[in-house]
């Protein structure tokens, strides 16, 4: 019954019916949820179908919020490296694209192409479309946004350091390590005298320098700032996945340096 019920929404979106193709879904779900539970690949794929109703009704919050709720019933179920985990993540970031590209043009019509607003819609683009493998396109949204901060705030501001970091980001996304590695030694030059040594955007960007480090061959370079991106994230609370990311980096660097393996066993 529920993959009747499915199919039938299916075919009532492919027609642009979306109230009627939500209603079938719904359906669809609640059977689905009696059936199995909540934590099955057809109950994913349903509440992810409900997000792309959203989607063509410019609700894009809750398009969001749907495909999110997918995505963790899907890594639940099949594991974060699965590639429908994958395209859950790609239908995120297709999602903010427009609502972005929209508030871009307000804030540019309303403050002028200068303006700091307009900075960071243009940063924030340039993020999504990076996600996305776009990374000409959020090339040019990010050196327009470091642009309107340099000539704003000054070339010395924290938030030209936090450009820069999100730079050496979409640097490393696409292979460019070189280049990553000079905009995260521009950012640290920028956040470590703006924020001090010890503030956790200042050990985010020592990480990520000290990853694009080891992958470098550099492995002495690499432990010292990875080492102190950790001792400032043990003072405080960082995210988990971020912190045993950089655990796992040191422990390689470690490894690799001479004299350091014994340490890298700890």
């Amino acid at each position: 019954v529920a993959k009747f019920v499915l199919n039938l929404g299916n075919v009532r979106f492919a027609q642009g019916r979306y109230d009627d193709a939500e209603e079938a879904y719904q359906r669809a779900l609640a059977i689905l949820e009696a059936a199995y539970g909540r934590e099955h690949v057809a109950v994913a794929t349903t509440i992810h179908n409900l997000g792309l109703i959203d989607v063509q009704r410019g609700n894009y919050a809750r398009a969001e919020q749907r495909v999110r709720e997918a995505m963790e019933v899907r890594v639940a179920v099949r594991g974060p490296e699965h590639p429908d985990v994958a395209d859950s993540w790609m239908m995120i970031a297709e999602e903010a694209l427009e609502p972005v590209r929209e508030a871009l043009a307000i804030r540019e019509k309303l403050h002028g192409p200068d303006n700091l607003h307009v900075a960071k819609l243009r940063m924030n683009l340039g993020m999504v479309l990076g996600d996305l493998g776009r990374y000409d396109e959020a090339e040019e949204q990010m050196q327009q946004a470091l642009a309107i901060k340099t000539a704003s705030l000054g070339a010395e501001h924290q938030e030209t350091g936090h450009a820069w970091l999100n730079l050496a980001s979409l640097s490393k996304s696409r292979g460019d390590l070189p280049e990553a590695i000079v905009r995260w030694e521009k950012a640290l030059a920028i956040l470590r005298p703006t924020l001090g040594p010890e503030h956790p955007d200042v050990a985010h960007a020592e990480a990520g320098l000290g990853k694009a480090r080891l992958e470098a061959g550099e492995p002495a370079k690499a432990r010292v700032l990875l080492e102190h991106a950790l001792s400032v994230w043990e003072a405080g609370d960082p995210p988990p996945c971020r912190r045993a990311d950089t655990e796992f980096a040191l422990a390689k660097a470690l490894w690799i340096e001479p004299g350091s393996r014994p340490r890298a066993l700890e």
